[in-house]
């Protein structure tokens, strides 16, 4: 066997497979060590609070929050500009439904340490479409807010290992109760299926061969540990679900350039090909509208019903591709009749393995 590091680049790609079509695929969640002091403006309840609440999936695991903290119990929550993805996601649409599960985050965390979450749009901000102003009030502890933060901390995607059966009618309804009007099962074997598995590999063929969109996900990339540790966000190998031995060759031998190679776009698609073929079904989160209202408000929805999977064993694997074009926006309404927000892949695994990705410490967003 020829040991070249081009030749790992081929076997490896196989693994980090599209990555800068599915902004929140790699979005999971743990804590890792950064040696950095956290603000003297948060009390200790309140940290607390804010790592639980980024631990939100986010489009290349950007992390697009921004806190000002203008009281102990009063914030002002913005997209961090920096942040945004304007290549894959131009209308800002994964980045407000990445808003949207962060607060969704910080309400359960909230209400495990005793306090509701008052939410008040800040009118006249023209720049940022999610600007709130947040309050944390005193409140009642619910008998099921510690299980939330369990939930919170154990979440992740899961793209490998799905297994071929279909959803059972207890798990379907009860996933569909979640969510009634807004959320629905596709299983494998409909033919609305085979339109989201024909589209979704289409649009990531499409984005494989669109540069501005290739050279985004290059540049939110994590390679080696120095990396990691430095910027603390982005797609790391241990996201990319690579075996040990094939993350660390990925690690010391490969930079952005890689991502950016003919082969790796070649195994892009032919893994997108094989993933889609995968899992139970699909499940489609929809929403009232496309305002930015509705789209935070969808985020909070799809971080609900994410955050209670793994109860079921059930894996999600969210590949919202057909749905980062108008084309691919209006196949969907023509299609399912409602305003089609998230689109993910589920299906049942034997094994549900711990989360991996990086999070910023609070001090990095909150200020």
């Amino acid at each position: 066997m020829n040991w070249s590091r081009r030749h790992f680049a081929c076997l490896c790609a196989k693994s980090v497979i599209a990555l800068g079509s599915m902004p929140l695929l790699m979005a999971c969640a743990s804590d890792a060590v950064a040696f950095t002091p956290e603000s003297s403006q948060l009390l200790s309840v309140t940290r607390d609070i804010l790592r639980h609440a980024a631990r939100a999936p986010s489009g290349h695991n950007s992390q697009p929050w921004k806190l000002l903290l203008l009281e102990p119990y009063y914030w002002h929550l913005h997209i961090a500009a920096t942040r945004r993805l304007p290549a894959v996601d131009p209308r800002g649409r994964e980045t407000l439904i990445s808003i949207g599960a962060f607060i969704e985050n910080l309400c359960q965390a909230a209400s495990a340490y005793g306090f509701s979450v008052s939410l008040v749009p800040l009118s006249g901000d023209t720049d940022d479409s999610a600007a709130y102003a947040i309050q944390l009030l005193p409140a009642a502890i619910s008998p099921m807010a510690k299980d939330n933060l369990i939930h919170i901390q154990q979440r992740r995607v899961i793209r490998h290992g799905q297994l071929p059966r279909l959803l059972s009618s207890d798990d379907v309804n009860w996933l569909e109760a979640q969510l009634p009007g807004k959320l629905r099962y596709v299983p494998a074997n409909h033919s609305e299926a085979a339109l989201l598995r024909e589209g979704t590999l289409s649009a990531t063929v499409s984005q494989c061969q669109t540069p501005s969109i290739m050279n985004e996900l290059a540049h939110w990339t994590r390679f080696g540990h120095q990396t990691v540790i430095t910027h603390m966000d982005g797609l790391t190998t241990a996201a990319m679900e690579l075996n040990s031995v094939t993350a660390w060759i990925v690690d010391h031998f490969y930079d952005e350039k890689d991502v950016l190679s003919a082969s790796f776009r070649k195994q892009t698609v032919d893994m997108t090909a094989q993933l889609v073929n995968e899992g139970a079904g699909w499940l489609i989160f929809s929403a009232h509208g496309s305002s930015s209202k509705d789209l935070i408000e969808c985020g909070r929805d799809f971080q609900r019903v994410f955050l209670m999977l793994r109860e079921r064993q059930i894996a999600c694997h969210p590949m919202s591709q057909l749905l980062e074009s108008a084309d691919g926006q209006q196949t969907m309404q023509r299609t399912f009749g409602v305003d089609v927000q998230m689109l993910a892949r589920v299906g049942y695994v034997d094994h549900y393995p711990a989360p991996v990705s990086v999070r910023r410490p609070v001090a990095w967003f909150a200020r």
